[in-house]
């Protein structure tokens, strides 16, 4: 299977990719030297994390990737991403061979491959992974009112997706046009905008699933993984690995929660709109 799935993949831009300036790349954790070690064959375990935006996933990936059970590029199937690859591997790749490029230069050296996705970056590449009968974990927020306060903030205000504890620097939109949050940006129809975005991209995993009778490994639920970080990371890995783990093992997340009073008051005002527009029930 490993001889079969290295002569399969397209090795014609091995060459080429030695010339690309990182200046190029979206994000530079997808140039070749953060490759992990050549993997080859099918990775042992491929993990689709199941997420949607705001619901913790980068938390998560972040515990995963500190105790070795992820490389350090997670989103193979965004389009920033994707557009990195393309550099590295050539425009006309094919799905098929994409992702077992990303296969051998993203799986750890113990055999897993874990990657996230929103639906819609999934379901591009759905046919692909399915041959390989890939597992979920499912990521989710049982609070979905704030998880729209905070994607409406972040992208339509911040601009920030990322905040880190070590270095007080978040991922910025390229356009670099960043502010804080304040009272007066609050807008119902704005939050109420992600509220439905964000039911629609979560019955679409539902569905998903249920179409294909997938029971995923496990749902992660972020007020959980918030609350009892370690708890929760060892938990998971315990999962995928069979292999115990303590939370102690677990260092402590350099992601840092983003909410704060504004994010507050934006919660305490839609509620009350709610409640007189009678729009969720």
């Amino acid at each position: 299977m490993g001889s079969e799935l290295l002569e399969t993949c397209n090795f014609k831009t091995k060459n080429y990719e030695n010339d690309i300036d990182e200046a190029n790349f979206n994000h530079k954790i997808n140039a070749r030297r953060y490759d992990a070690p050549l993997y080859i064959g099918i990775p042992s375990k491929i993990i689709i994390i199941a997420s949607t935006p705001r619901s913790g996933s980068n938390l998560f990936i972040s515990g995963l990737q500190s105790i070795s059970l992820m490389e350090k590029s997670s989103e193979f199937f965004n389009g920033l991403d994707i557009a990195d690859y393309k550099l590295r591997w050539g425009n006309d790749i094919s799905k098929d061979e994409y992702v077992k490029k990303l296969f051998m230069h993203r799986t750890t050296p113990q055999g897993l491959f874990i990657a996230k996705c929103h639906y819609k970056q999934f379901s591009e590449y759905s046919n692909t992974l399915m041959k390989y009968k890939c597992k979920f974990i499912s990521i989710s927020r049982r609070n979905m009112i704030c998880q729209a306060i905070s994607l409406y903030i972040a992208r339509y205000i911040t601009r920030s997706w990322w905040s880190f504890r070590s270095i007080e620097k978040a991922w910025r939109s390229i356009d670099d046009k960043i502010r804080n949050a304040s009272y007066d940006d609050y807008s119902f129809d704005g939050i109420l905008k992600e509220y439905h975005y964000l039911d629609t991209e979560n019955k679409l995993w539902n569905n998903f699933f249920r179409a294909n009778s997938i029971n995923p490994i496990t749902t992660v639920w972020y007020e959980e993984l918030s609350a009892h970080y370690s708890e929760v990371i060892a938990t998971v890995a315990m999962q995928i690995t069979g292999t115990p783990f303590s939370r102690l093992q677990i260092p402590p997340p350099e992601l840092k929660k983003q909410a704060d009073d504004v994010s507050e008051y934006f919660y305490r005002r839609f509620i009350d709109d709610v409640q007189s527009h009678r729009l969720i029930r």
